[in-house]
């Protein structure tokens, strides 16, 4: 299980539930960064009965690393394409990114969405999926209603 950070960010468990077929969800969508074969229940609920599907999740960090503005080869975008064909409503921030261009294997068409305390509000999940140094992730952890933190950029109290 990936560590997700202080009592108040919670684990992929609790989200996304157990997945029956493959493994944690949470665990699945961190295996996409390896090159491994993803399998997920969509319909597995959290510990308040919601499921992936229907569910609104932003994702923060679209870039492969920290810090750049390269998309090439992020697991970020195989997370937002496995999040939808689950039937998740998936948005993005990344203040490096400011729109998906077309690529070879993938073409999102997706803007990124200003980071505010509202904007946070209405999202069922916040997933960190790369940990920029400019976000502020104790102000997120405070104004998000879930925090699955795939980074451990949460684990410190880090601020941008």
């Amino acid at each position: 299980m990936l560590n997700t950070g202080p009592p108040a960010v919670k684990g992929g468990e609790e989200f996304f539930g157990k997945c029956p077929r493959h493994r944690n969800p949470l665990e699945a969508i961190a295996a996409v960064g390896t090159g491994q074969t993803v399998e997920t229940d969509a319909t597995a609920t959290n510990t308040k009965g919601k499921a992936v599907k229907g569910s609104k999740i932003l994702v923060l960090g679209l870039a492969y690393k920290k810090d750049v503005d390269d998309v090439r080869e992020s697991p970020s975008i195989t997370i937002i394409e496995l999040l939808r064909k689950q039937g998740a409503k998936v948005d993005y921030n990344d203040p490096h990114i400011p729109r998906t261009h077309k690529q070879r294997e993938h073409d999102l068409k997706m803007k990124s969405v200003p980071l505010s305390a509202r904007t946070l509000g209405r999202y069922d999940c916040v997933l960190i999926s790369t940990d920029h140094s400019c976000y502020d992730y104790k102000w997120i952890v405070t104004h998000a209603k879930l925090v699955v933190d795939t980074r451990n950029a949460t684990a410190k109290g880090r601020t941008g």
